[in-house]
């Protein structure tokens, strides 16, 4: 008997921001329940340039067809951790800037959302705040305020299964109630309160332990839609390729050019400066000059649209001077990009990128 390995799926980890349009400096580890499942099927984990793929062993039957060594008969989840050793990943990335301990990118199998021939695990085309749950322990207190004596509070979980309906009374208007799920498998979970939602969370202790930005489910059972199964009806394997899609984050870009130097009417002034981008899609618009702490003159250049952030530089971007008789002279022929590191968030959805030019 000939046993040899193949995928079982693979998921595509695709950042924009990169050269290669890979996500990079990532990490990627399954959870203690999923290495059991991994364990129980002879399922091995492999990091890949493009995400990683999971392998199963197979045998072929005398007419020359695969099926897994071990079926992979039950009903089951794999989840895997996603961490970045990237701190800046959320600077170059279009993603809120709010994102902090409490909250958890969660990503599935069990919705169809196909782009072209992308089988995508986020909600909509690229990774957003609509994939972002809070994240809780498995056991926690959670208190809110009614005008009701008592309230139904209802527990589902991930499939809309009622883990516990009771009925709650409260205190000087105030409800507490113990959300225990330590003897169910981690995952998402909502909270109803007489019917209607108050709280939607994953629920896992070793998530709260590990800071992973993302956990990525992948469910085998009857709610994963046909097209993102990746075993038959015989549970022989149909290997299927995932794909999840980071945007990289456009701002406004603020070049902050500094006359450092003594200058005259003959060399360079605020009013003879002036930034070009290199096609007609932009323009800097020139704001107040000011005069810094040192005594030093200050020409902001703001663009009047947000440009893409990107690992490849923008090059052509040109700083000028107005010279005798209206004409123009290069002073600076590519202006270096601002740095992911600079990003200086302003008004709701306005976001600066900051450079200094010093002259």
């Amino acid at each position: 008997m000939n046993i040899q390995f193949d995928i079982l799926f693979e998921v595509k980890l695709l950042h924009n921001y990169f050269k290669s349009g890979l996500l990079e400096n990532f990490l990627v580890e399954p959870t203690e329940q999923c290495a059991k499942h991994m364990r129980n099927h002879g399922l091995l984990l492999k990091k890949t340039k493009k995400g990683f793929v999971v392998l199963y062993e197979y045998k072929e039957d005398a007419q020359g067809t695969a099926h897994p060594l071990r079926a992979i008969e039950d009903d089951l989840n794999f989840s895997f951790m996603i961490s970045s050793s990237d701190q800046l990943l959320m600077n170059y990335s279009d993603l809120p800037l709010r994102s902090g301990s409490s909250d958890i990118y969660r990503l599935h199998n069990l919705r169809l959302n196909m782009q072209g021939r992308e089988l995508l695990l986020t909600t909509n085309e690229y990774l957003s705040e609509d994939d972002m749950l809070e994240l809780r322990s498995q056991f926690f207190n959670f208190r809110f305020n009614t005008m009701e004596p008592h309230v139904e509070v209802e527990l589902l979980d991930e499939h809309g299964t009622t883990q516990f309906r009771e009925q709650v009374l409260s205190a000087d208007e105030t409800v507490t109630c113990s959300v225990d799920v330590r003897h169910l498998p981690p995952g998402r979970f909502e909270l109803n309160v007489d019917g209607s939602r108050v709280l939607e969370f994953y629920a896992s202790d070793e998530l709260v332990r590990k800071k992973a930005f993302c956990v990525i489910d992948l469910f085998k059972n009857g709610s994963v839609p046909q097209e993102y199964r990746f075993t038959d009806g015989n549970n022989d394997v149909q290997s299927k390729t995932y794909s999840v899609m980071v945007n990289k984050r456009s701002t406004l870009w603020r070049y902050l050019v500094v006359l450092k130097y003594a200058v005259d009417e003959n060399e360079i002034l605020p009013d003879n400066l002036d930034i070009a981008y290199p096609d007609n899609t932009c323009d800097f618009d020139k704001k107040t000059p000011y005069v810094n702490s040192g005594g030093t003159n200050v020409v902001p250049f703001v663009s009047n649209k947000k440009i893409p952030l990107s690992e490849e530089p923008i090059a052509g971007i040109v700083l000028t001077k107005k010279i005798q008789d209206n004409n123009t002279v290069t002073v600076i022929d590519n202006l270096q990009n601002p740095s992911v590191s600079s990003i200086k968030p302003a008004a709701p959805g306005k976001i600066y990128s900051e450079a200094f030019v010093y002259l």
